[in-house]
């Protein structure tokens, strides 16, 4: 179900009737991916790892624009207490797509969590609430391999903290 009004446009991101999440990426999180890949141009990735090497690796890129694009206006979204400009909107639509897409190259809970905290800086406490609880499901099933725990720590989250705020959010 999808829980925005159809004015609601996440870039690259098309929701199909039946659920399905069909995405593109911008200009600038293709930029974003390919810098990240060509980090390891030369390193050899056994193959079993390859592609959840490859694809961890753009979504961990896709999640650090999306920090980028928010830190700068951080203080200001902040206070403006979910009742953004209409350039912030802007800014905080790219911002969750670009960790929407994160968590479909590589479904690490955080992501979701990431999209939770973006979408209550936009004022849609529901679908964060929501997001929250989604998260610490996906956590608690959560059962990461080297893989999944590399590309957790390169996230820069501290996963106890972000687990205590989405408690507190679904808690209320």
């Amino acid at each position: 179900m999808w829980p925005f009004s159809q004015e609601v446009k996440f870039p690259g991101i098309e929701v199909k009737p039946d659920g399905k999440v069909e995405f593109t990426l911008t200009a600038e999180e293709q930029r974003e991916a390919e810098a990240a890949l060509a980090q390891f141009k030369d390193v050899l990735v056994h193959r079993k790892y390859a592609e959840r090497v490859r694809n961890g690796a753009v979504a961990v890129a896709l999640s650090n624009y999306a920090r980028e694009l928010v830190q700068p206006r951080a203080v200001e979204i902040e206070s403006a207490n979910g009742k953004v400009s209409r350039e912030l909107q802007i800014i905080l639509l790219k911002a969750i797509a670009a960790v929407w897409k994160s968590f479909i190259f590589s479904p690490l809970p955080i992501f979701t969590y990431h999209r939770a905290i973006l979408l209550r800086m936009l004022g849609h406490e529901e679908e964060a609430k929501s997001l929250y609880g989604s998260f610490l499901e996906q956590h608690a099933a959560f059962h990461p391999d080297q893989v999944a725990e590399h590309l957790m720590t390169s996230t820069g989250f501290d996963i106890q903290k972000a687990v205590a705020i989405a408690m507190d959010a679904t808690a209320s």
